[in-house]
């Protein structure tokens, strides 16, 4: 499946879903050249719309369209498009700008199509200048029997207090009396000891989950304090700078956007050629350091952004 039109990319999968009626669900992925010339691909996306619904298919597509949706009361090719794909039962998501300059109005040029109709489905656009368009989502639940996810946990320190704690610990290892165990299991008093410091520790420093923030600075430990002190700082004036079109403030947005960027790679390079530097002569460390660098390189990451979410429309 495919759309055979110049200047136009796709890409379809079909996905095995277990709670849209048993059907299997295509979902694919779509990007529009930004060409005067529309109507071919129109006429293209509206045929493959059309088989999908004779076969009585699910499918979810996406991508950057380049049709601003927000021209649907002035454009008659928006409109006529629009009303085509909403015959046929198919339904756009997304219905908030996604595009901002400052040198244009805003516009709704990424869209994401569906004929599924769910109670359960999130959509939304996220806050987040990877580039000139904002990114898109939609979360259907496909597969509702999931394991639950497993959240560390790490120790609160926020009110420690050391002497408190070794006070605690020095009176129940008194109240343990070890001499008088001399002769019991060694297993036995070892369990006893561990269940009690565990005990104390858990009065002085109870466990909690960590966030999602400290999830994401586990992976990437040059991050430091100040530098994602300043990386919030920048993500407001890129909020401020969409919300105002203020030239000023996008001028100040990008310097600021600049030298972070400068700065974190800095802070990794510095990072690494710490590593690499105390285990210079260890060959073992040195690969473990270098497979650390390619698992980073090659994992898929999430995205940590705000969002907001967009009302289904028909």
């Amino acid at each position: 499946m495919e759309l055979p039109i110049d200047g136009c990319e796709s890409l379809f999968i079909e996905v095995k879903s277990n709670n849209v009626s048993g059907k299997k669900c295509i979902v694919g992925v779509i990007y529009r050249h930004p060409s005067p010339n529309s109507q071919a691909f129109q006429l293209a996306f509206t045929n493959l719309l059309e088989i999908m619904h004779s076969e009585k298919s699910n499918y979810v597509i996406g991508g950057d369209i380049n049709l601003n949706f927000l021209k649907y009361q002035i454009d008659t090719h928006i409109t006529d498009y629009v009303n085509s794909i909403l015959s046929l039962g198919c339904i756009s998501l997304i219905n908030k700008p996604t595009r901002f300059s400052s040198t244009h109005q805003p516009s709704l040029l990424d869209h994401i199509y569906t004929n599924i109709i769910d109670d359960n489905t999130t959509t939304g656009i996220a806050l987040y200048d990877i580039s000139d368009h904002l990114p898109i989502f939609a979360n259907f639940n496909f597969h509702p029997k999931c394991a639950k996810k497993y959240r560390t946990k790490i120790r609160c320190l926020k009110n420690f207090d050391l002497p408190s704690f070794l006070e605690d610990l020095n009176t129940a290892l008194f109240d343990l009396d070890f001499h008088n165990q001399i002769h019991s299991d060694i297993n036995i008093t070892c369990n006893n000891f561990i269940l009690m410091f565990n005990n104390i520790l858990d009065q002085h420093a109870p466990l909690r989950f960590v966030s999602r923030k400290e999830t994401r600075s586990f992976h990437k430990p040059w991050l430091t304090k100040g530098l994602l002190t300043s990386i919030s700082k920048k993500n407001g004036l890129y909020k401020k700078m969409l919300s105002t079109n203020n030239p000023s403030i996008s001028a100040k947005y990008k310097f600021y956007r600049k030298k972070i960027t400068h700065l974190k790679d800095s802070l990794k390079e510095n990072y690494y050629r710490s590593r690499f530097e105390n285990c210079r002569n260890d060959v073992k460390k040195t690969w473990k350091v270098i497979n650390e660098i390619i698992s980073t390189k090659t994992k898929k990451s999430k995205i940590g952004a705000e969002t907001y979410k967009t009302d289904l429309t028909n």
